[in-house]
């Protein structure tokens, strides 16, 4: 008998033991942080940190998301392509009225989200001047009843799921109204800031637990670091630790390399960083339309000699279109190339470009866009800038789009709005740009997309260049199997 109670004591002692690791474990591994390089110069210095209404890159729209959420969220999970996220179900009564019923609603501090709060943030979406919404300034009416928790949007015009896509957007989420001088540390989102210090830089985001998004499973911790000195990067994962180190295709290459060699994984999205030229409207040469003709005529040619070698040596494909495969607002077929025609006369002899800083690592391709232009006769001349230049002397410019829109008419708001590559030559499609916002059924939306992007390449108002990947380079302590490869958006509450 008293053998049989040292075994019982023992087997409790062990299980008590296991039980005592396993809980040990599912703490370590709840507290976890991960350590993510994030370019934080494009964010602001101050509190404020972006302008919500202008996310100009990828990096501001993608924080964004992490400490904020709006009534519904894109979900490669759901039949539909979208969730609810501030609220759990959503329906619409009929053609002009849609209703969200929200949760119950708390800040990070643990405060309520009023009834006023949310009343006023729908009207002030329908309001603002945002760079990607535009339907949503078609909202009539807003009502909230509080004892039912039912949000009504009540529209001027007929609608339908299209408007879940606005909805959808970072910038129609609900966020603090003094974030521009108390911050971020009170936010509805899955994070919210914890420090901020520029001159370092580095910027620390600890987990929301009232958020809707958040999981045990999340990383309840995110540091956000950026290391200056280019030297210094290809030490991320030996002595930074990073655990996330996002890589554009247009990235140092030799970066790439000395990534595969350190880190643990290589996780590469869909192709949707569309690089190309759009003309400067202050240049004479390019009011022209026989001068973007011919010059879409000597890009097209580059292309054709380039495209095997870029894609072996970049991972670039060449593309003749503003929207990635797979997207909607692609032209199904081109039955003829719309930059056709002859060189001839057409430029002068001497032309200034632009390009965007990180392309002086790649001088080959460079060095091949100017004999490209050589072979015609033409001295390119190819300045590296970092924005959107003014400048008369510049004939065109390239710039890089993620156009990893579900609705392309996203895509068309951001690149036709203030500072926008294609907003000065606005009025040479302006109705068929209006035609696209100008109706809230799908169906429609879609084809005046298909119209105006034809226009856009017809008239030569851009040249697409190439196409490309983002990748994100791993620890392996990190799981991101729960990002959408479509558009590899950096989500940190979907880590685990």
């Amino acid at each position: 008998m008293a053998k049989f109670k040292r075994i019982a004591l023992a087997v409790c002692l062990l299980l008590g033991g296991l039980l005592s690791s396993a809980l040990y474990l599912k703490e370590f591994l709840v507290i976890k942080e991960v350590r993510i390089h994030f370019p934080l110069s494009f964010l602001k210095t101050g509190p404020e940190l972006l302008d919500p209404d202008n996310t100009e890159t990828i990096w501001e729209y993608y924080l964004l998301e992490n400490l904020s959420c709006g009534l519904v969220r894109d979900s490669a999970r759901s039949v539909t392509g979208y969730e609810g996220c501030l609220s759990d179900s959503f329906y619409q009564r009929n053609d002009t009225t849609w209703v969200f019923h929200l949760r119950e609603l708390r800040w990070s501090d643990g405060s309520v989200v009023s009834s006023f709060e949310i009343t006023k943030w729908i009207e002030a979406i329908a309001s603002r001047d945002s760079r990607h919404l535009k339907f949503l300034k078609l909202i009539a009416e807003v009502k909230f009843d509080e004892n039912s928790r039912n949000l009504e949007m009540f529209f001027s015009a007929p609608v339908d799921s299209g408007i879940l896509h606005e909805l959808s957007l970072a910038d129609a989420a609900l966020f603090p109204t003094d974030f521009k001088t108390r911050g971020w540390n009170k936010t509805i989102g899955p994070y919210m800031v914890e420090a901020w210090d520029a001159a370092i830089p580095e910027l620390k985001l600890v987990a929301n637990k009232y958020s809707p998004l958040y999981s045990e499973s999340m990383p309840l911790r995110a540091t956000l670091f950026f290391v200056k000195d280019i030297s210094q990067r290809e030490k991320l994962f030996t002595e930074y630790h990073a655990d996330i180190v996002p890589h554009t295709a247009t990235g140092d290459p030799n970066l790439a390399k000395a990534f595969r060699k350190t880190a643990d994984q290589e996780y590469v999205g869909h192709p949707t960083h569309i690089a190309f030229f759009f003309f400067n409207r202050g240049n004479e040469l390019a009011k022209d339309l026989d001068s973007r003709v011919a010059f879409g005529k000597v890009i097209h040619e580059f292309q054709d000699a380039i495209k095997e070698e870029i894609s072996v040596k970049y991972g670039w494909n060449i593309e003749s279109q503003m929207v990635p495969q797979g997207f909607h607002g692609r032209l199904s077929e081109q039955k003829e190339n719309p930059i056709a025609g002859e060189v001839l006369q057409h430029l002068a002899k001497s032309l200034t470009v632009t390009l965007p800083e990180n392309y002086r690592a790649f001088p080959d391709f460079c060095d091949q866009l100017q004999k490209a232009f050589s072979r015609h006769g033409i001295a390119l001349r190819i300045e590296f800038q970092t924005s959107i230049s003014a400048d008369s002397r510049i004939f065109a410019q390239v710039y890089t789009f993620v156009g990893n829109q579900l609705d392309a008419s996203g895509s068309w708001a951001f690149l036709t709005s203030d500072g926008g590559a294609l907003k000065p030559w606005l009025s040479e499609f302006q109705n068929l740009h209006d035609g696209v916002f100008s109706s809230l059924k799908r169906s429609d939306q879609e084809q005046a997309t298909l119209e105006l992007h034809k226009a856009v390449l017809a008239k030569v108002i851009a040249v697409p260049l190439t196409v490309s990947s983002i990748r994100y380079f791993l620890s392996d302590s990190v799981d991101i199997g729960r990002w959408n490869k479509f558009d590899a958006r950096l989500r940190i509450y979907e880590i685990r």
